[in-house]
């Protein structure tokens, strides 16, 4: 497990790979790559037809199609948001026409979840190439980030939080390395 000075201010709060981990992440981002196939994320647009947000929620590409037709079945629908890169936890698509609309993540958990469970075989892994690609290159992300609870309780001297934590990101970091080499020795083999 790796240590982490409560006191510093310098030492990263979120997970750290090490060079080797990082090249693993890489070659399977490489033997990936080809089997990415019409993904392209584009910019996400949020429109709803509720004062707070809470009638309506659709999110679009920035495609001229995909926005008339929102507006068109929606006649009271308005933009609320424009992004690019859509949501941060899991990848998105546009309710028009399906495209992705991001292709990083900022946690990658929920995303991670759905691969370790259900894209495990070599077609699996080549259908679901622009979302295994998307955590794998999102990777380290801020998934089990240590907080100012964690920090606190370190400076009172209760590790067990701070500890707990660095845990969780030890198995994390061990979890998504698994998966990479899973990816690596399908793609290899294919």
């Amino acid at each position: 497990m790796r240590t982490f000075d409560p006191w510093s201010y310098t030492d990263s709060t979120s997970i750290v790979i090490s060079e080797e981990q990082r090249a693993t992440l890489e070659k399977a981002l490489v033997l990936l790559e080809p089997h990415v196939t019409n993904e392209t994320p584009r910019y996400c647009r949020y429109y709803t037809n509720g004062e707070d947000g809470d009638d309506m929620s659709i999110e679009t590409c920035d495609d001229e199609h995909c926005i008339s037709s929102v507006l068109k079945d929606n006649p009271n629908a308005f933009e609320v948001g424009f992004a690019n890169d859509g949501d941060h936890d899991s990848i998105d698509r546009c309710s028009i026409c399906g495209t992705s609309l991001n292709g990083w993540l900022t946690w990658v958990n929920q995303e991670f979840d759905y691969l370790k469970e259900e894209v495990i075989t070599i077609d699996d892994i080549k259908n679901e190439a622009f979302t295994v690609r998307a955590v794998l290159r999102s990777y380290p992300s801020s998934d089990h980030s240590i907080g100012g609870y964690e920090r606190h309780q370190a400076k009172l001297g209760n590790m067990k939080p701070l500890n707990d934590k660095l845990k969780r990101q030890e198995d994390h970091v061990a979890s998504i390395m698994n998966y990479a080499e899973l990816v690596i020795k399908m793609l290899s083999n294919a």
